[in-house]
């Protein structure tokens, strides 16, 4: 243990004192508080680098912009390579994941990047024009190194501006054909939903939080129920299998029977046989979202499905998520770019052309319509030893939510879709 030290400090005296001298213990740092300010000095300083090495490009740009034109090219190979490593690093969710994206834990839970995704929209846009400028700079240095300066700096000749028109022609088209996206990530182990709540979007949001219903009116509630087949033009083919890219919305089994329309809430929780609802009952919605069926109807002997079609099973809704990168970044590419309230915290591409809507759901309570708008949940066919079944969501997140329920949600009222049957 280390000797007590000293300072010696001049204390003011009273009224009737001039002041003394005053030997006092010298204070010892705060161990503990140094130790936090260092932390969040390094969580800053790993913060800054991070933001600097993604927006190399930009930083590149203009440095080269004080550079003399002849040697501008070494700017523009520069502004490439930063622009690689940045699409790499998008791919593989180095840096972007911690930052933007999010990233699963050790215990499949989804921590939030620092950043809304809002701001990396701007990284990527602002980046962009990085790269155009960038190889503007390299192709306006070989055609003064071809045909040499015939103007000053300060003058816009022609081959200037072909030299930063040209790689616009190709850089956007490119961005148009590219998903700039998160980095794929294998599928993980299932999650098993005892209370159905959802994992993979908000912490503590399950499927039982709740909207109030709009007040619906007797002319709403009284329509003819629509029944539409599966039209060819509307299934595309993802991985190998052909998705039908609407919900479906048919209410009669494949044989015929008529799958009732259950509207009374005390009647849906009760129920043990198909049935099947719109949104908030209301026949405007069947359209755009198809109807919700409850897990009777999806296995029913009689089977949901059309002539021709399937539910997809359990197999078939996991490679699906895994051709499209896996759960991780899967979501982005189902989800249309249409209808979905989901502020900043989700870049829908439906770069697979599955075209997922945010239908909600339908729980078990009354009133339980659940957040229209903002998720969706799908059946699989699969149906396990112990009672238990699976089925997919999309949320407002970006990721694939993959649950098993093994409790009581079978008249939970969810969308349907079809694949091709082989």
């Amino acid at each position: 243990m280390g000797e007590q030290e000293y300072d010696i400090i001049w204390k003011e005296g009273g009224l009737f004192e001039k002041g003394h001298w005053k030997i006092i213990p010298k204070k010892t740092p705060d161990s503990g508080a140094e130790l936090i300010g260092w932390m969040i000095a390094a969580v800053i300083i790993i913060a800054v680098v991070s933001l600097l090495i993604l927006t190399l490009p930009v930083w590149i740009t203009l440095l080269g912009f004080n550079m003399v034109r002849e040697k501008r090219y070494y700017a523009g190979i520069g502004v490439l390579v930063a622009f690689i490593y940045f699409w790499l690093d998008i791919q593989n969710g180095w840096l972007s994941s911690f930052m933007f994206f999010g990233y699963f834990d050790d215990e499949n839970i989804l921590i939030e990047g620092w950043f809304n995704l809002k701001y990396f929209k701007l990284i990527t846009i602002f980046n962009l024009i990085a790269l155009v400028v960038g190889l503007g700079y390299f192709v306006d240095a070989i055609i003064i190194s071809k045909f040499g300066r015939k103007h000053n700096d300060g003058t816009v000749t022609k081959h200037q501006v072909l030299a930063y028109c040209l790689p616009i022609a190709v850089v956007f088209p490119l961005y148009l054909l590219t998903s700039f996206e998160k980095a794929p990530s294998s599928i993980e182990d299932v999650s098993v939903v005892e209370n159905v709540e959802i994992a993979n979007t908000s912490p503590g949001e399950t499927i039982e939080e709740k909207v109030v219903a709009p007040i619906i009116d007797e002319t709403t509630i009284n329509y003819i129920a629509i029944n539409e087949g599966i039209n060819e033009t509307n299934i595309i083919k993802i991985g190998e299998l052909d998705w039908c890219t609407k919900n479906l919305n048919i209410n009669t089994y494949r044989n015929g029977d008529i799958i009732p329309q259950v509207q009374d809430p005390s009647e849906w929780k009760n129920l043990t046989t198909g049935a099947w609802c719109y949104i908030t009952d209301n026949t405007s919605y069947g359209k755009t979202y198809g109807k919700l069926y409850n897990w009777y109807a999806v296995t029913d002997s009689r089977r949901l499905a059309p002539e021709g079609y399937r539910i997809p099973s359990k197999e078939d809704w996991l490679g699906l998520i895994e051709y499209l990168g896996g759960r991780n970044a899967a979501g982005q590419k189902m989800k249309s770019k249409d209808n979905w309230l989901v502020g900043d915290k989700s870049y829908p591409t439906n770069y697979s052309g599955f075209s997922g809507l945010p239908a909600g759901a339908r729980g078990q309570e009354e009133p339980s319509w659940n957040k229209v708008g903002e998720f969706t949940r799908y059946w699989s066919a699969n149906v396990d030893s112990e009672g238990g079944y699976y089925f997919v969501g999309l949320s407002k997140y970006d990721q694939v939510g993959w649950y098993y329920a093994s409790g009581n949600y079978k008249n939970y009222g969810f969308s349907v879709r079809c694949v091709k049957d082989e």
